[in-house]
């Protein structure tokens, strides 16, 4: 077995292993974990792109993942676990939870990717249960079967990421895996939360433990069906809202966020639109705005260059290629700044219902164990 196959084992255990007493926080500038669930329609290429997989990445861990499981196979309720490498970028791991404590990892090594498929050990049972939300968390989960140890656990991941009392407002649907271990007296003799989903109104959130026993918390805004993220890898530099700006120093409104991304990344239109802007503006630097349906826009600025051909009221499609993210206006390094406007007023991409765009990175809100 591989040092990087033994990496891999230790991973797959994100799901299965109680947090050990002195686990703590994952860095997550050193390490990163995207999660997705499989719901009906979707597929493997479109959640790995979802979680921030580039195309050549994903086609070699389908190919890889065919070795072992067809991804025609995968199923509505299974699913994915992408952990990233160092620099939260680069792909490390894949995990497919295929239920029942079935595993299939792919792994990227020196000669490429490989996959295994990994088989629970048989003192062990996977039980899944969903449910809405009638009067509580609480005590909906326990009425749907959920032990109260998988309940205190979920409860705790998300303590600081959950305002109940705002955010539940009742018929909110929930689905919880969780992990029975039997030894010989035919009672399990520990319960361990391995996943969960939370869709409320305003975003969902779903939460699996990571290689260090932590809780990875993944929180997403609410999506239109013909809207995308406007860059494929790109980690998060600056959020929306007050912030000292890098390069004047001094304390401003900050209307977008910002991408970081190697010069000459392609940018792509996060939905259909009319173009209403292409050229250059005092500090957004190369800059394309562009119209949507219902009062909204969006703006990507610091651009490197613009797609040939591309002009003022010209229609896009979602997706369309229209620019390369560069280090044009003000700015310290390439990036991508990219705004949401509603009627005019910006708002923020990462926490409005109808944001764009969902957090790129995701994985990286952990909970302590301890």
């Amino acid at each position: 077995m591989t040092p990087r196959t033994l990496t891999a084992l230790i991973f797959i255990c994100l799901a299965t292993l109680a947090a050990p007493a002195s686990a703590t926080s994952t860095d997550p500038s050193r390490s990163r974990i995207a999660l997705a669930e499989i719901t009906d329609g979707a597929t493997l290429d479109g959640l790995l792109a979802e979680m921030g997989l580039l195309r050549n990445q994903r086609a070699n861990i389908a190919n890889a993942l065919g070795r072992s499981i067809s991804p025609r196979k995968l199923r509505p309720g299974q699913w994915l676990a992408v952990r990233f490498g160092d620099d939260a970028e680069t792909f490390d791991a894949l995990v497919v939870h295929l239920g029942r404590g079935r595993r299939a990892v792919v792994t990227k090594q020196d000669t490429g990717y490989s996959s295994d498929l990994f088989d629970p050990d048989n003192s062990d049972i996977e039980r899944t249960e969903r449910f809405k939300i009638k009067r509580s968390l609480a005590k909906d989960a326990q009425d749907s079967g959920v032990p109260n140890a998988v309940i205190a656990q979920l409860t705790k991941a998300l303590d600081t990421h959950v305002d109940f009392s705002r955010d539940v407002h009742g018929g909110e649907t929930v689905r919880i895996t969780f992990n029975e271990h039997y030894t010989g007296s035919g009672k399990p003799t520990q319960s361990d939360l391995v996943f969960a989903k939370i869709v409320l109104r305003r975003y969902s959130i779903t939460v699996a433990r990571d290689e260090d026993g932590n809780w990875v918390v993944d929180r997403e805004t609410p999506l239109g069906g013909l809207f995308r993220r406007p860059v494929d890898v790109a980690h998060i530099t600056s959020g929306f809202g007050p912030r000292k700006h890098p390069v004047l120093g001094v304390w401003r409104q900050h209307n977008g966020i910002d991408y970081a991304a190697p010069h000459g990344t392609p940018v792509y239109a996060s939905a259909p639109g009319r173009v209403t802007f292409v050229g250059h503006q005092r500090g957004y630097g190369r800059l394309i705005e562009i119209r949507h349906s219902d009062g909204l826009s969006t703006r990507y600025a610091h651009l490197a260059g613009f797609v040939d051909g591309l002009e003022r009221d010209q229609i896009v499609g979602v997706g369309a290629h229209i620019g390369s993210v560069g280090q044009s206006g003000t700015a310290t390094g390439p990036n991508l700044h990219f705004e949401i406007l509603h009627n005019g007023v910006a708002v923020d991409p990462l926490e409005t219902s109808i944001a764009l765009v969902p957090p790129i990175d995701r994985g990286n809100q952990v909970a302590r164990t301890d």
